[in-house]
């Protein structure tokens, strides 16, 4: 560990299975990161209606709402990194996840929602595994994010059923 790393038991106070918690930041960093692969799909199979859009300036569009999921998971990603890297000193390095393209935009839809799914399970162990501090804050924002996701797609699919 790196003198650097302010690793008081305040602060960080770990989980007797230390390594195994650096492991689940590993699969969970490759897991968002098959994420973006995923949202960017989606992204890609929405057109862009700029049309609509200047009619109305505040409409809310499938392209909007899976860019913000995707900032999202961006942003759950480096609070992976940033924790890591004050756990061990280290640089994460994601265990990789295929990534496979979905037969359709609907398809595509609905493993997001599972994919986001799976992933509040394993962040709310986190939430539940680690002792009260700064891991059980960064898991329960992590969790926080995965849900909100989880209500945005939700949107998307009733709004792909009407």
């Amino acid at each position: 560990m790196s003198e650097l790393n302010d690793l008081s038991p305040e602060r960080f106070p770990c989980p007797e299975d230390y390594d195994e918690l650096l492991k689940k930041l590993r699969i969970m960093a490759g897991r968002e990161e098959r994420d973006i692969e995923l949202y960017d799909f989606l992204i890609d199979q929405v057109t862009a209606q700029p049309t609509l859009q200047q009619r109305e300036p505040g409409m809310i569009t499938n392209r909007s709402v899976l860019g913000t999921n995707r900032d999202i998971t961006r942003r759950n990603l480096e609070i992976l990194e940033e924790t890591y890297r004050e756990l061990s000193g280290e640089r994460l390095v994601p265990i990789i996840q295929d990534f496979r393209i979905p037969v359709s935009y609907r398809a595509g839809l609905e493993r997001a929602v599972m994919n986001e799914l799976q992933d509040a399970e394993i962040y709310r162990d986190m939430i539940l595994g680690v002792p009260e501090g700064m891991l059980t804050d960064i898991a329960f924002r992590l969790y926080s994010n995965t849900m909100m996701n989880i209500d945005r797609l939700n949107f998307l699919l009733t709004r792909t059923s009407l």
